[in-house]
């Protein structure tokens, strides 16, 4: 585990970053897409219902209309929860992925900052090493 990283090696692990940044990101596009799929077989399910239902008003089938009706009702409340859950994919999704510079920048000044920055390329793990915490008089590492 090294403990202070040439500009050299800095790089490496910003691009390494940036790379899970942007798997991170396609993996987002996936969940929008899963989320779409919901929202359009909830709107399947509705369309089944409505032509069901055309056939029960034609044939006068009080019993089954009101029994997909309620089908209907319980698909519509799931719009809800299926748009939400859209407006959350595609919210996530937005988020950038930063230039490579950016990164690298960010863990330098991290180095800069904290003095001992540690990565360990087996775990791929980047954290630094801060002086000992204590508050409210216990201590916290």
């Amino acid at each position: 585990m090294e403990r202070y990283l040439c500009e050299r090696r800095l790089v490496h692990i910003a691009t390494a970053i940036r790379d899970q940044l942007i798997l991170l990101k396609a993996r987002r596009l996936t969940e929008v897409g899963s989320q779409i799929e919901s929202f359009i077989t909830n709107l399947d399910q509705l369309n089944a219902i409505r032509r069901k239902l055309s056939s029960c008003v034609a044939h006068q089938w009080v019993a089954a209309g009101n029994t997909l009706a309620g089908q209907a009702v319980r698909i519509v409340n799931e719009f809800t929860y299926a748009t939400g859950g859209v407006e959350r994919a595609v919210d996530a999704f937005k988020a950038q992925v930063p230039p490579l510079r950016e990164v690298f920048l960010e863990i330098r000044q991290s180095q800069k900052e904290f003095g001992e920055l540690r990565y360990d390329p087996e775990c791929e793990t980047l954290s630094v090493v801060t002086e000992p915490i204590e508050l409210d008089g216990i201590h916290r590492g």
